[in-house]
């Protein structure tokens, strides 16, 4: 297996010899069996301090696509960070919940679940379970943007001047809206619409069939999938997951999970909350 070493501070092609290279070359791709054993070995995560990295094979990188696994460690996290192009997921294992940064929309997948990650969308991953999650991604064409080229370190930037959106970023929650696109552009006064506005009305009063009559007829909430997920605090290793089933201004009801060993941000709520514990695992509503 073919391995990246990096010593002290690298330009963009010292990282990435691999870069659209791996494994032809300068040579025109051709039919070939890549293995485990084969693969490029790196290991991704921008911190500086050189914490949640995690392995990140990659198998095939031409010009027209890049396609590896990327791996999330039980409790762990990985920051915002973004693509010029399209990118896929589809999960070979574990339980991911993926966030997009802007408007705090938190999904889940599981295995055999595949998701498209829209161009220059800032994507925050998190790994609530006790299982490793590993992913199956493809990114198409170039896989980063000309600033993360210019600086390594760029991921990091989202982090310098704004937040993704969280519920109780404060002890006392507050909605959060971002007034601007992170990117490209920064088109202030034209920002994505907030999630949280969905705390209002959740589910939907549309409900899920067409011929649904929000006036007489039950809403059931029987797929997870369905659920409003937020993830909830202020700091990366002290957050966890609410999933809300009902929401409005009046009443709601959902469920939260902690990570083993956790401890989380305070938070305080107005009006009275009741928790009834499910069972042994984190997993309380």
């Amino acid at each position: 297996m073919a391995t990246t070493v990096l010593t002290g501070l690298k330009k963009w092609e010292e990282l990435v010899s691999w870069y659209q290279r791996f494994p032809f070359g300068d040579a025109e791709p051709y039919p070939m069996k890549v293995t485990p054993e084969t693969a490029h070995f790196m290991s991704w995560g921008p911190d500086a301090d050189g914490l949640h990295r995690t392995p990140n094979p990659v198998y095939f990188s031409t010009k027209a696509m890049t396609t590896g696994v990327f791996s999330l460690a039980p409790c762990d996290y990985f920051k915002p960070g973004n693509h010029p192009n399209p990118e896929t997921y589809f999960i070979r294992s574990g339980t991911l919940w993926l966030g997009n940064a802007d408007t705090g929309q938190i999904v889940q997948l599981e295995p055999g679940d595949a998701l498209l990650i829209p161009a220059f969308q800032f994507h925050f991953g998190y790994n609530f379970g006790d299982e490793t999650v590993e992913i199956l991604f493809m990114i198409a064409r170039q896989t980063h943007t000309d600033q993360m080229q210019a600086n390594p370190n760029y991921d990091d930037h989202y982090q310098n001047f704004r937040d993704p959106l969280t519920l109780h970023r404060d002890v006392e929650g507050t909605h959060q809206k971002h007034d601007s696109w992170a990117q490209p552009d920064y088109q202030h006064g034209d920002g994505p619409q907030s999630r949280m506005d969905d705390l209002r009305c959740w589910p939907p009063r549309s409900g899920r069939s067409m011929n649904h009559d929000p006036e007489i007829d039950n809403t059931q909430i029987v797929d997870r999938r369905d659920y409003l997920h937020f993830v909830t605090g202020r700091d990366y290793q002290h957050q966890f997951l609410t999933s809300f089933f009902y929401s409005t201004d009046e009443f709601q009801t959902g469920k939260v999970k902690v990570p083993p060993g956790r401890v989380t941000n305070p938070i305080s709520v107005k009006g009275e909350r009741v928790y009834y514990t499910m069972s042994e695992t984190p997993l309380v509503v």
